[in-house]
């Protein structure tokens, strides 16, 4: 991203997080006949999903402070 580098580590994140929900998905749908499998995912999915939520909060902390830096 050279028109905005502070948010280079951001970026990664957020190519990591599409990434992991496409193959989420694409799992569910190639085990969705398979009742107990599916239920497995889905409590895998909610756990990162709230794993990904917690390690959010550090990357806005370190945005926040490089905007009031400049500030």
């Amino acid at each position: 991203m050279p028109s905005h580098p502070e948010l280079k580590d951001v970026a990664g994140y957020g190519r990591f997080l599409l990434y992991l929900i496409f193959l989420l998905i694409a799992i569910a749908i190639i085990v969705q006949p398979f009742t107990n499998v599916t239920n497995i995912i889905y409590a895998f999915s909610w756990g990162l999903a709230i794993a990904f939520a917690l390690a959010v909060i550090p990357l806005a902390y370190l945005l926040v402070k490089r905007i009031a830096k400049e500030i």
